[in-house]
């Protein structure tokens, strides 16, 4: 009978030493993956858009076009997809208004990280704001960024 108790105080100290030192040491290593993947995209960046254009040019070369004299914003939006758990960086596109339109069109360009690069597959989402994704589509959620002590 006393290895039943035994037993019981092996799996809760087990069950704490987890809670205590392994979980906070998978989420540093979880930021620092992120951090990672964060400076490779900001180092390939430009050859990640050229990459995207091109890719989009493929089907449609109009397209290609009205993408290469887009805006790109400078900002990123760091998310993560909820079915495949892969990092994704969203950046806004403002395209020139076309002279039926009476405003600028936009959309969010889609960069997925995986197999320890980023991608570039031409995918998008028209007619919304990278700010705006998370909150509309629910396969995207918000990654936190980790805070910095002031």
């Amino acid at each position: 009978m006393w290895w039943i108790v035994w037993g019981g105080v092996l799996l809760a100290a087990f069950g704490l030493g987890w809670i205590v030192v392994v979980r906070p040491f998978l989420e540093l290593s979880a930021r620092a993956r992120f951090d990672r993947a964060r400076g490779m995209f900001r180092v390939r960046r430009e050859r990640l858009e050229a990459r995207f254009v091109t890719r989009i040019g493929v089907d449609t070369p109009a397209e290609r076009r009205l993408w290469e004299d887009a805006t790109w914003e400078d900002s990123v939006v760091w998310a993560r997809n909820r079915s495949s758990r892969r990092l994704t960086a969203l950046i806004g596109v403002r395209f020139r208004p076309l002279p039926a339109e009476p405003r600028s069109r936009r959309a969010t360009a889609v960069f997925e990280f995986r197999g320890g690069s980023w991608h570039a597959e031409g995918k998008r989402l028209d007619a919304i704001g990278p700010d705006e994704v998370c909150e509309r589509i629910r396969s995207f959620e918000l990654v936190a960024l980790p805070r910095t002590p002031v």
